[in-house]
């Protein structure tokens, strides 16, 4: 093979990567709002999250693993709400829809 013609076969699969990058870049930086059963469960989420941090914060004292504890609260927050985000309303018909 020529080095003409590798060359040019490093640049196409280059573009190729750029270009898958780019569009997995978009997908993740694209902005959905929720829909009004994705924000119901978004609620139910954050409504349990702050009582658990509140359930910590009257039980412990103040300490480096209360903030452990809290973090790990805010974080496993954000992963569920991010699932919740991802995925599409008829994904999650088998689950219990929350009340407000």
């Amino acid at each position: 093979m020529s080095e003409t013609l590798a060359y040019l076969q490093n640049v196409k699969a280059t573009e190729a990567l750029e270009s898958d990058v780019r569009d997995a870049a978009e997908e993740i930086s694209f902005y959905n709002p929720p829909t009004p059963t994705q924000g119901l469960r978004h609620r139910a989420v954050n409504g349990a999250v702050a009582e658990a941090i509140t359930k910590i914060v009257m039980n412990t004292a103040p300490s480096p693993e209360r903030s452990k504890a809290i973090s790990a609260l805010r974080e496993a927050r954000m992963w569920a709400n991010a699932g919740i985000a991802q995925a599409r309303d008829e994904d999650l018909s088998a689950a219990v829809i929350p009340r407000e």
